[in-house]
């Protein structure tokens, strides 16, 4: 009988495709296709309906391929400057762009990704190296590069004058003098909140994109002594930035393009948004348009002629992932990640603003109507049955550090999220970084038992108990590609000889995901310790204790984390043990890898969430579990205060606005009547 289903919903999907297929096909055909917006009206005595198509942009993409990851792109007469990531600057032949040439490469001790040419150098964000200075005097034969250290990890980099500033992750922005470029001078830095990537320079101010806190505004009259920055919050993540007239268009990824009025760039006014459909990163203006790397979504095309009303985007997808564009002499030059250097037409003339007409009689217009709400219903079934998209498995996190420390001394600590196929790429990272701070590094590889999608933001935060940890947190956003997340750290005195352990707890929007656990001795000497590779996952089983009156907020929850992959268990799920149910719970918390608190006034007043934190608390004092298998959160202000055995115990406060669930959390949780 199950054969006999199964057979039929094969069947049913099957005709379903089919029929999609045919109307795919056929209603195309119904009327010409012109380019620019078409506007259907469909009769109605009081208000005509309208549907508006998005065209793309009728150009053609030529493609070089590179062996990293094509983040940044800057041209400059006949070559293509490309920041490949891993693999260093890319120089790519463009004297004819629709056959670009094969690349030259210049290895970086980092992590390439902002380019900016300026005479006879290039000048490239390099991750973690800093500031690394090419001479391409001879384009085919690039220079060796010379470095200046920036402290975090470099990525957008523009040149102006003498001077070269960067947006510098953890480090803000970065003013380095350049005007001898064999020699660059000591950085002056100047902090902002959210992390540093794009910088535009224009008159006497940089405009950086800073990620979660938008744009920020910073007078460079003086290069050598900046001033405070001014911000504009975005509602997405800043990325990119580019300055045109009086208004600065902003990357806003996953909100699109952000339009800021700098006319007063001591008073910015507020973002004016066109959503895109990918996730905006690299900006370009040229002419009446702004060309967005768009993420999955390709290169965008955005009418700006009015900038406070602009126009519909028109798309070219692109086969990799778009981020820094660069439009030179009818092209735009993208850097498409793992398809390198993507070389778009863009010369034939397209007019967003100016809609196309195309008169439709009623009876066609009912038919197509009919036609697209019959393959709405096809397309949801299908999708309905398919498999999910698992993201991707294969993430892994490595971890170098020192296994030895001396009170007093700083280090630095650095989180890699990457993919297996840059295993070899990371090892060489660290071997850089150990020949520049002079100590051998212990790095072991953590593996999550979860899924994680591109584009996804991760928060790190280091929790080791006598030592300090700057910054104390940080928010990344992940793609296919290595990220460096770098911690400087340090202890004093009476640490010494002991052997401090914690973790860096890992977090996806307020869930925790996992930890990569921390183990440090505290010596006077610096002994040099074996390079090991260890790989261990990460949690696959977690405990939820929570009171029944926070069951809506606790659902939401259940599900993302189901979502990820990760078995979740709560109260419920000893229930059916009838009279040992209380013996049931206790071997729920034992067996899980994680017990997670949701600690708020009600869970505090609840006696079962007691009894369960209790036990939990006697499994960690046994030496059953890790140090950090108590996991406790809050979402309420003031937090409900802990009872004293909890006070040692980090709790780590939830931004439910800013959750990403499937289903939105109301602000107001609904009062339950459960005496939990």
């Amino acid at each position: 009988m199950e054969k006999l289903k199964f057979m039929i919903n094969i069947r049913v999907k099957v005709k379903l495709i089919v029929l999609l297929s045919l109307a795919l096909v056929i209603v195309p055909n119904l009327f010409v296709t012109n380019q620019g917006e078409k506007q259907f009206y469909f009769e109605d005595k009081k208000i005509p309906e309208i549907i508006i198509q998005k065209p793309s942009i009728a150009s053609s993409v030529y493609y070089e391929d590179t062996t990293g990851f094509a983040h940044n792109v800057y041209v400059s007469g006949n070559y293509a400057y490309v920041g490949d990531e891993v693999s260093g600057l890319a120089v790519i032949d463009i004297s004819d762009p629709t056959n670009p040439g094969t690349p030259i490469y210049e290895a970086t001790n980092s992590t390439a990704y902002g380019v900016y040419v300026s005479g006879d150098n290039v000048y490239v964000g390099d991750g973690s190296a800093g500031l690394a200075v090419i001479d391409i005097s001879d384009p085919t034969n690039p220079g060796a590069p010379v470095y200046e250290s920036t402290g975090g990890t470099a990525q957008g980099i523009y040149v102006s004058g003498d001077y070269a500033y960067m947006g510098v992750e953890s480090s803000g922005l970065v003013v380095i003098d350049i005007s001898d470029p064999t020699n660059p001078g000591s950085p002056v830095y100047v902090a902002t909140t959210g992390i540093s990537h794009g910088v535009y320079v224009s008159g006497d101010y940089a405009y950086v994109g800073v990620g979660s806190s938008g744009l920020a505004i910073i007078d460079i009259s003086d290069p050598t002594s900046p001033g405070a920055p001014v911000y504009e919050d975005t509602a997405g993540l800043a990325y990119d930035v580019y300055v045109s007239g009086d208004y600065a268009y902003v990357g806003d990824g996953s909100t699109g393009l952000a339009i800021i009025d700098v006319s007063d760039p001591t008073n910015p006014g507020t973002p004016i948004y066109k959503d895109t459909t990918g996730s905006a990163h690299g900006v370009y203006v040229s002419g009446f348009y702004a060309y967005v790397g768009d993420y999955d979504s390709g290169l965008a095309v955005i009418d700006i002629s009015d900038p406070t009303n602009p126009g519909m985007p028109y798309y070219e997808d692109t086969n990799g992932f778009a981020h820094g564009v660069y439009v030179s002499g009818g092209y735009a030059y993208v850097g498409d990640g793992d398809s390198g250097l993507a070389v778009i037409e863009i010369s034939i003339p397209i007019d967003p603003g100016t809609p196309i007409y195309e008169d439709i009689p009623f009876l066609i217009s009912f038919m197509l109507a009919a036609i697209f709400i019959f393959i709405s219903i096809a397309l949801a079934n299908i999708i309905r049955h398919r498999p999910k998209w698992r993201g991707l498995k294969d993430i892994s996190f490595t971890t170098a550090y020192p296994r030895v420390i001396k009170p007093g001394k700083e280090y630095s600590l650095s989180v890699f999220p990457q993919l297996p196929k840059f295993k070899n790429d990371i090892q060489q990272i660290i071997k850089t970084k150990e020949k520049q701070e002079d100590f051998n590094s212990y790095f072991p590889t953590v593996e999550p038992i979860l899924e994680l999608k591109c584009a996804t933001e991760l928060k790190f935060i280091p929790l080791v108990e006598g030592i300090t940890f700057d910054p104390v947190k940080q928010d990344v956003p992940w793609y296919r590609d290595i990220k460096e997340v770098t911690f400087r750290i340090i202890t004093d005195s009476k640490n010494l000889g002991n052997l401090l352990g914690g973790a860096i707890d890992i977090y996806k929007d307020s869930l925790f995901i996992g930890q990569i656990p921390l183990s440090i001795k505290v010596s006077q000497e610096e002994k040099p310790t074996e390079i090991v590779n260890v790989n261990n996952k990460m949690f696959e089983r977690l405990f939820i204790s929570y009171s029944h009156t926070d069951q809506t907020l606790i659902d939401n929850f259940i599900i993302a984390y189901k979502s990820l992959g990760i078995k979740v268990k709560i109260d419920k799920d000893a229930l059916s043990a009838g009279d040992t149910w209380w013996e049931k719970l206790k071997e729920l918390i034992e067996k899980s890898d994680v017990f997670q608190l949701y600690w708020s006034n009600k869970a505090k007043e609840s006696e079962n969430v007691t009894n369960e934190w209790k036990h939990a608390l006697k499994i960690l004092e046994h030496g059953e579990k890790a140090k950090n298998f108590i996991r406790p959160c809050y979402w309420e202000d003031p937090m409900p205060i802990p009872p004293e055995d909890l006070k040692k115990i980090h709790f780590y406060k939830i931004n439910i606005e800013k959750l990403d669930f499937r289903r939105k959390i109301k602000k107001k949780i609904k009062k339950g009547t459960s005496n939990k």
